[in-house]
């Protein structure tokens, strides 16, 4: 119980009792065990298949800052259990993810609908090579606050939000806070959603693509409006300073 209280945790000082709480399937933590935590990394861990099971995770609703780096037998950051967790909104606002040779995804997929991250703000993702899947489309819905994105070296990620089917005609999907957008040598990434919606970066100001497919088209021209196709993806930029290699 010497958990409780702490504002910050890097999981190579208590990794023996963190260990034996991540472990603990189908026995949920009490929600105050780590309800001060502000700040948990994740470093070299044994954890798996994910770094945040869903026996913890709704202990980690008051965290803002999360690292997982090196852990080699995680396939996934967030577990989420329907028959473990309740709707749950959560105060992370950063999050970076390093070196996860075998990460496939960040959120549990088709689960994403209990718990939200309203709060996120900046996002890092670099050299996970597996990774095929970022932002699930009813995740990425709640992305109001995102301010900067920055993912590179997944060698296998085709897009940057996952959507199981396309959007009705003229479906928006808003980052209103995105000011910085790199996205780095991503050989297979081909579009950045992969359904068709409109796509607005009202405060984008700065935009680095480079090393990435050369099929990636991320701005395209407004169709016509007496044009009836809706294969082009729409991203509207009000402010942006632009760098493509």
């Amino acid at each position: 119980m010497f958990f409780k209280g702490m504002k910050e945790l890097s999981v190579s000082d208590h990794l023996d009792h963190l260990q034996q709480q991540w472990q603990r399937k189908g026995v949920c933590l009490q929600e105050e065990f780590f309800n001060n935590l502000k700040t948990l990394k994740l470093s070299c861990c044994e954890f798996e298949p994910y770094a945040i099971p869903s026996n913890v995770l709704s202990s980690f609703k008051n965290l803002t800052e999360l690292e997982v780096a090196q852990c080699d037998k995680i396939t996934g950051i967030f577990e989420m259990n329907d028959t473990e967790m309740k709707e749950t909104s959560f105060q992370l606002k950063k999050l970076t993810l390093k070196l996860l040779s075998n990460a496939t995804h960040v959120w549990q997929p088709k689960k994403q609908g209990i718990i939200r991250f309203k709060n996120l703000q900046t996002m890092t993702v670099l050299d996970c090579k597996d990774l095929s899947t970022l932002f699930p489309i009813a995740l990425a819905r709640d992305l109001k606050k995102l301010e900067e994105l920055h993912v590179e070296s997944c060698d296998a990620l085709p897009n940057i939000v996952k959507a199981d089917k396309a959007g009705t005609f003229d479906e928006q999907l808003v980052f209103p806070c995105l000011t910085r957008l790199i996205l780095s040598c991503l050989t297979n990434l081909t579009d950045f959603c992969s359904h068709d919606f409109i796509l607005e970066f009202t405060e984008l100001s700065c935009l680095n693509v480079s090393n990435c497919n050369k099929q990636l088209e991320l701005f395209q021209s407004q169709r016509e409006e007496n044009q009836n196709s809706t294969s082009a993806t729409e991203i509207f930029v009000k402010r942006k300073q632009c760098l493509f290699q």
